[in-house]
């Protein structure tokens, strides 16, 4: 596969998507390249969105299914392949994938991002259903519960300064492995 694309996108979560889609709606001859998309990506694993607009309640699989479907809609291709290496060239790059390579003029990279784990008991069973690992996306989940905010410093601060406003006061809890790092942050009182 050595055709030359306007553009490849790596990755189709929802940024690849929504790049794949804009991208085919403009008339580039693009492709996806992703191993697993879209159920490999970190949205299609939440079992709950409430805060994309349009959507007040829908599971993260349906959601990321509805972002496949539209940027299909408009011609986006799609190539179930690891990428392994890139490489510029005078026109452009070269993408070595696991099975073959892929040349473009252009390359966007929407490669996701992961999670620092704890690495306790009971975390992976229990993630999106009780663990969660961004304030905004989940908080509201947690409405007037009792939560526990564990965390490295200024992330760990910011995090429970959102959650100030959302969970149950007086009853929260928050554990710094790095205290001093959190101490610098200018935030008002979390409990």
């Amino acid at each position: 596969m050595r055709v030359l694309y306007d553009l490849v996108i790596v990755g189709g979560g929802a940024a690849g998507l929504t790049a794949a889609l804009y991208a085919s709606r403009s008339g580039l001859d693009c492709i996806v390249l992703d191993p697993s998309s879209p159920e490999g990506s970190s949205i299609a694993l939440t079992e709950a969105v409430e805060n994309y607009t349009g959507f007040s309640d829908i599971a993260g699989f349906d959601l990321i299914q509805h972002f496949y479907s539209h940027a299909k809609s408009f011609g986006a291709n799609f190539v179930r392949q690891s990428l392994v290496g890139i490489r510029k060239n005078y026109d452009g790059f070269i993408l070595e994938c696991s099975d073959s390579e892929v040349k473009t003029k252009s390359v966007i990279l929407c490669m996701g991002a992961t999670h620092k784990k704890l690495g306790i008991d009971g975390e992976n069973k229990f993630e999106g259903r009780g663990v969660s690992y961004c304030a905004v996306c989940d908080g509201y989940f947690f409405k007037d519960k009792t939560v526990a905010v564990i965390g490295g410093g200024k992330t760990a601060v910011t995090e429970a300064n959102y959650l100030f406003h959302i969970c149950k006061r007086g009853d929260s809890y928050i554990q710094l492995r790095a205290p001093q790092t959190a101490l610098k942050i200018v935030c008002r009182p979390l409990l």
